[in-house]
């Protein structure tokens, strides 16, 4: 229908709104827009004010705009302008779907119209800035986004657009300050490491841009990203708070995110949740939304309530376990992926993603029952063969790993899987003492791929059998870059650190590597013991020993564990505390022990006893 003007309407003539097709809608979608529709033209025939009738055309835009109505909205957003001009709400929310549209010249004046009554709006900076990018207009852009830090000086969005603005315009030094910027406010926004490498690369510093790009891989291994940068705009926001319609609102939801609107799209996604709280897809769907942008423990708890609404399926078990990897619960982690493979067992991607996290953890018995699991059902698979080559090889089975290795060889396999079994057959000659066929080998591998890390591994671990423990440190770390989840890279690559007498050095990669892994208490166990033992002053530090000791105990009660708070205990003057404890583990001994493990704690329990007494 076409509107005209009345006695409080404006000159302009309004124009007509389009009747979107709405039979495939959901019927409570339908419902609505049509009610809302009819409220609409009902306003029409009284004498309302002309703001109030630009509300019910603005509301009515809204809806259209969050069912992706774009033509209807854009059109009842006109409407709503030229009847209340003065409203800016209703120009940006038409700037943001003519940006959607491509009309970038009409989404440019749609915001700046804005900026002319509202010139503090950050959101509408923003995004005027990002059109202005889009369009061509650097120089506009870097403006606008240098206003939008004199708004918020802590915008990541703004210190974002600066960087593609130089990156446009060949400033690559710039850009990489600015990329740098943008992530130290936003280090959830993955993304920028790329953007970043990028334009360190670009500006000659190579070595940045590989720290950037492995910082990328680091946490793509551990489940997160790839991020984007957000900002707040409660316009846009409240465009989705009166939809209806699961299915609708995710399908919505979807269109937003593809779109980049990513905060928009999380704010849809909750809508889809609440209309229709017992569904896992929309649980599941706003999980992975949430995981996108790295808010872990939000995503956590929507993947938690799709296990309790769908404790059978398999992959909601094994998604919330990656998420919990990645918000750093690990233990919660493995049981959610066990969990996993016990609801579906036949389902082989579960069951090798959970050997692959047992043999990084340790637990090599039990990942080895795995792969021998999917092998007996699928001989023919490579990869799953040549990592039980390698876990065989860890468990001392050197004729299982030489045999699996030599299958994959035979087998018609890429590269990067051959330099792999080459590796293994390297590390085989390796434990039979043939020092220079496994030199020969692992180089071989290293022609295949360069970049491989049980192939450095190795090699660091012949260069320390060799003495020459700087060169094995080196490799060491080569391999801690990598392959950052490797425990024994991190272990070995102290230990070298130590042997050749930087043992700074080698507290230094084992907190690293401790943050970097936190479940994998042999690191910190290492540290502590070296924190203990050490005759370095630089490097002494009993009470941080016994921090580390207590940690452990208090995540995992073993009897090494304990031993070592006993130790820290003593050396820090609290032998109390340490006399009790040590009773403690003496008693524990089980009946067919070792003597000797008595005999050696009975003695340095009548040492403490003595120390106590001459106190």
């Amino acid at each position: 229908f076409i509107f005209g003007c009345g006695p409080d309407l404006p000159i302009e003539p309004l124009e007509d709104v389009p009747f979107p097709e709405l039979a495939a809608a959901e019927s409570e979608v339908r419902e609505q827009l049509e009610s809302a529709r009819r409220d609409l033209e009902a306003s029409l025939g009284s004498d309302q004010p002309a703001a109030e009738l630009a509300v019910a055309f603005g509301s009515l835009g809204e809806l259209y705009h969050g069912y992706d109505l774009a033509e209807a909205a854009m059109a009842s957003y006109r409407n709503a302008h030229r009847l209340a001009p003065g409203d800016a709400r209703w120009k940006h929310l038409l700037g943001i779907l003519q940006r959607l549209e491509g009309e970038l010249e009409g989404a440019a004046a749609s915001f700046a119209s804005v900026l002319e009554s509202e010139p503090d709006d950050l959101a509408a900076t923003l995004h005027l800035a990002e059109v202005q990018l889009e369009a061509g207009d650097f120089a506009a852009s870097e403006e606008l986004a240098r206003k939008a830090l004199t708004l918020d000086s802590e915008s990541a969005a703004a210190h974002q657009i600066l960087g593609r603005t130089a990156s446009a315009t060949d400033n690559h030094a710039a850009a990489a300050a600015s990329f740098e910027r943008a992530l130290e406010l936003a280090p959830s926004a993955t993304r920028l490491h790329f953007l970043a490498a990028q334009a360190h690369r670009k500006a000659g510093d190579l070595d940045a841009a590989r720290g950037h790009l492995e910082r990328q891989q680091e946490l793509q291994a551990q489940g997160q990203g790839p991020g984007d940068v957000t900002f707040a705009d409660r316009r846009l926001a409240s465009v989705y708070t009166s939809l209806a319609g699961s299915a609708a609102l995710m399908q919505r939801a979807a269109k937003a995110e593809v779109a980049g609107q990513l905060e928009a799209s999380v704010e849809i996604y909750r809508q889809a949740v609440a209309s229709d709280p017992t569904s896992p897809e929309a649980r599941r769907d706003l999980g992975a939304l949430l995981a996108r942008v790295n808010r872990h423990q939000e995503a956590a708890d929507q993947y938690r309530e799709a296990v309790r609404l769908e404790p059978e399926r398999g992959l909601n078990h094994f998604v919330l376990a990656l998420v919990l990897e990645a918000a750093g619960e690990g233990k919660d982690s493995l049981d959610s992926m066990r969990r996993a493979v016990e609801a579906e067992p036949e389902y082989r991607e579960f069951r090798l993603a959970l050997a692959g996290r047992l043999a990084r953890l340790g637990s090599l018995e039990e990942a080895l029952g795995h792969f021998d699991h999917v092998l007996e059902g699928q001989p023919e698979l490579t990869r799953p063969r040549l990592e039980r080559a390698k876990l065989r090889l860890e468990l001392r089975d050197i004729a299982g790993a030489e045999d699996d290795a030599r299958q994959v060889l035979a087998a018609d396999a890429a590269d990067e899987l051959r330099a792999e079994a080459l590796a293994v057959q390297g590390a085989v000659a390796a434990r039979g003492g043939d020092r220079g066929k496994a030199d020969a080998l692992l180089r071989q591998a290293l022609e295949l791929d360069e970049d491989l890390a049980v192939a450095h591994f190795e090699l660091a671990n012949l260069a320390g059998i060799a003495g020459d423990f700087t060169q094995a440190a080196a490799l060491y770390r080569k391999v801690t870059g990598l392959e950052p989840q490797r425990v024994a890279a991190w272990l070995g690559e102290a230990t070298a650190l130590a042997l050749s007498g930087d043992e700074v050095g080698a507290v230094s990669r084992l907190e690293a590597g401790a943050q970097a892994l936190p479940e994998a208490g042999v690191l910190r166990f290492t540290l502590a013991r070296l924190l203990l033992s050490s005759q370095n002053p630089r490097v002494q530090n009993p009470e941080r020993a016994v921090d580390l000791a207590e940690q452990l105990l208090a995540s995992s009660r073993t009897p090494e564990h304990a031993d070592l708070l006993v130790q820290g205990l003593a050396v820090t003057g609290r032998l109390d505390a340490a006399v009790r404890l040590q009773k403690q583990l003496i008693d524990a001994i089980p009946a067919g022990a070792d003597p000797q493990l008595r005999q050696a704690w009975n003695q340095r329990l009548a040492e403490m006893e003595r120390a106590r007494s001459g106190r």
